[in-house]
């Protein structure tokens, strides 16, 4: 027969189960501006990288992007890092819109 130890959970984990509604909420909204501050990064990032990427492919020619194969490199860098700063964009931005839903001061039943 085989004994099972219970997995002691992590101090996180019993902070959170240990938390009313009105302290998770309360931190939610203390994260919120961290998460602005993570859109606004990731925000800039995408529109920087998309504008490289584009104003690359704009100046030079088809015929000119077949033949240097750095530049298509290059190019596909840029997509990628502007692939990737997207998702985390949208990561925040689901974040930012979490803080907001979940940051609310709980109902109280009424008397």
């Amino acid at each position: 027969m085989a004994t099972h130890k219970k997995k002691r959970q992590s101090k996180i984990a019993d902070r959170i189960n240990s938390m009313s509604h009105e302290e998770i909420a309360e931190r939610w909204r203390q994260m919120r501006p961290r998460y602005y501050r993570w859109l606004a990064l990731f925000t800039m990032l995408s529109i920087i990288l998309y504008l490289i990427n584009h104003a690359l492919i704009m100046q030079y020619s088809a015929e000119a992007l077949k033949r240097n194969d750095l530049l298509v490199k290059l190019i596909g860098v840029l997509n990628a890092g502007f692939q990737i700063s997207s998702i985390f964009w949208m990561l925040f931005a689901f974040l930012v819109g979490m803080s907001y839903f979940y940051g609310k001061a709980p109902a109280t039943a009424a008397e």
